[in-house]
């Protein structure tokens, strides 16, 4: 039984190898000798690809990324009070946040938005859709609300089933 080639991230040494064996040969031999030897899947492209970007490079080793100036504008006492400013009402979004005001910060809503997902607060922006109701029936339905009030129906003797999905807040801490 034949072993299963393994896919991954090259590494350093395997990236020596390869600018080795393309001094000595064609890309598909380097793919093929990659294949038998070290049981490496990697495509012509992806070779092609690697050599490319390699040309400009001084070293074997990832790239490193580079650091977001702007992450560094709110420190730890604007987080503090964002996060009291949350939790007195969690309803807040990023836009209605005034740390630019308040602390006169010159940030982004994206980077409030990612400071505030960091802090552990969650908000879905994608609206979901529910059918609408017909004219007819908003008039059926608020005529039983209004029989169901003078009635004083308590409706403790009923439960209310339906298809739809219901949800209290679409804001609050996540907790796992």
């Amino acid at each position: 039984m034949a072993a299963t080639k393994i896919s991954t991230r090259l590494t350093t040494r395997l990236k020596a190898k390869i600018l080795d064996l393309r001094k000595k040969m064609s890309i598909q031999k380097v793919k093929e000798t990659l294949e038998v030897e070290d049981n490496i899947n990697i495509s012509r492209q992806g070779l092609y690809a690697f050599l490319n970007a390699n040309r400009t490079r001084s070293s074997l080793g990832r790239k490193p990324r580079g650091v977001m100036p702007n992450h560094f504008k709110l420190k730890p006492v604007h987080l503090k009070v964002m996060d009291s400013w949350i939790n007195n009402n969690p309803e807040l979004t990023a836009s209605k946040i005034k740390l630019k005001e308040t602390f006169d910060l010159d940030i982004s809503i994206s980077l409030i938005s990612l400071r505030r997902r960091h802090l552990g607060w969650t908000a879905r922006t994608s609206a979901r859709a529910c059918q609408l109701i017909s004219h007819k029936n908003k008039k059926v339905r608020m005529q039983w609300c209004l029989d169901a009030l003078q009635s004083r129906d308590d409706f403790k003797d009923v439960i209310f089933v339906d298809e739809s999905s219901v949800e209290m807040t679409s804001n609050g801490r996540l907790f796992l």
